[in-house]
């Protein structure tokens, strides 16, 4: 089977799940294109083989250059006309690829599925606070083949606000590929000259104001004796003016460690697996139901738990699951974050073993990618 996957944001190692999907297709003997675009800001794949091809439009840095979205948009249109007379499947990834979507369906170029990265903008009520390009992306959601979404949670949400009920969903939770291990590793204390004695909570994926970073970066002063908070960076936010502020304002006491340079998809796990316990924390204020309703979205909580890391997560009913299994502490504030540490002390091995367990019966991802394929080789 062929496959062309269109991306427009250039955050395919941020996408734990499609990047999942691509890297098992490859590996049973499916082909696929990724069309893409590329900024210094992030990381390119780091998971391409011979069976990827990976297109890529580099960002704008001159301004009598075309806009990057003109490019890219462009680009697609061209390769998906001279493939018009070749077999293969379409996969749209996110909403700037969604958009594009409508174009396709509008000269009958080529039927597609949808890849929801995260929930589309959704106005609960009415659609009068969409924009137009929200908007367009609504419509290529309903006009897709089927839909592949994190969760039962994301399908009945999705399905629900834009009134969908004839398209078929196919779920992958945000995993990586591989089979849950706990193991010993200390990279995070070798790159960052942290005693290996210390022990390390670990927040993984980005530094902004969607997790609230500032107000957990502060909490590193309080945390319990022998623990460090570590912030493992996914891309460069050096430029980024939220970091920046933090770095001009930083309490002294503010005792926070940086790991700046992204790893490698098969080095993840080994950094993973250095932390003593993962953190995931959100701005609901700013997220609103893109925090509360996570589900298996979390991409950072399933790689925690692959790992044997328990995990402390924000109180919501969406992330019910680790309560539920035991593998970590839900707390409502980050006051509540030192005792959260301590309950999982006093039983670690539990806790560790319970995070597997987790992992195998809802994240494992090999199964969700097995499903995909033949949803793509049933659809036509």
């Amino acid at each position: 089977m062929k496959l062309v996957v269109i991306l427009k944001e250039p955050i395919i190692e941020s996408i734990p799940n499609l990047k999942s999907f691509i890297m098992y297709a490859a590996r049973n003997n499916h082909e696929i294109m990724l069309l893409t675009t590329k900024s210094v800001k992030f990381p390119a794949p780091s998971f391409l083989s011979e069976n990827i091809k990976y297109v890529a439009v580099n960002e704008r840095t001159r301004s009598l250059q075309l806009p990057t979205s003109i490019r890219f948009y462009l680009l697609c249109i061209s390769v998906l006309f001279s493939m018009i007379l070749k077999k293969y499947k379409l996969i749209l990834a996110g909403h700037g690829a969604l958009v594009l979507g409508n174009l396709i369906s509008i000269i009958r170029l080529k039927k597609y599925c949808s890849f929801i990265i995260e929930y589309p903008e959704l106005s609960i009520n009415n659609d009068e606070g969409l924009s137009f390009v929200e908007k367009l992306a609504q419509k290529g959601i309903r006009k897709s083949l089927f839909l592949i979404t994190h969760d039962k949670l994301h399908t009945d949400f999705i399905g629900q606000h834009l009134k969908i009920k004839d398209l078929t969903f196919v779920t992958i939770p945000n995993g990586t590929l591989g089979k849950a291990t706990v193991s010993e590793s200390r990279v995070l204390h070798e790159r960052l000259g942290i005693p290996v004695d210390r022990k390390i909570v670990l927040h993984a994926g980005g530094f902004g104001p969607w997790f609230d970073s500032k107000s957990l970066a502060r909490e590193s002063a309080n945390l319990p004796y022998g623990y460090s908070l570590v912030f493992h960076i996914s891309h460069n936010v050096t430029d980024d003016e939220y970091y920046n502020e933090y770095v001009r304002g930083k309490d002294v006491n503010d005792k926070s460690f940086f790991s700046m340079s992204p790893v490698a998809t098969k080095e993840l796990d080994k950094l993973i697996s250095s932390a003593t316990i993962g953190i995931a924390w959100y701005s609901t204020e700013i997220l609103g139901y893109r925090a509360t309703m996570l589900g298996l979205a979390a991409g950072k909580v399933g790689n925690y738990l692959k790992c044997g890391i328990p995990v402390i997560v924000p109180d919501y009913d969406s992330l019910g699951y680790i309560s539920e299994f035991s593998c970590g502490k839900q707390i409502s504030d980050l006051k509540q974050l030192n005792d959260a540490i301590a309950e999982i002390d006093k039983n670690y091995h539990v806790y560790s073993e319970n995070a597997v367990l987790c992992y195998n019966n809802l994240w494992a991802t090999e199964k969700y990618c097995s499903s995909l394929i033949s949803e793509l080789q049933r659809n036509n």
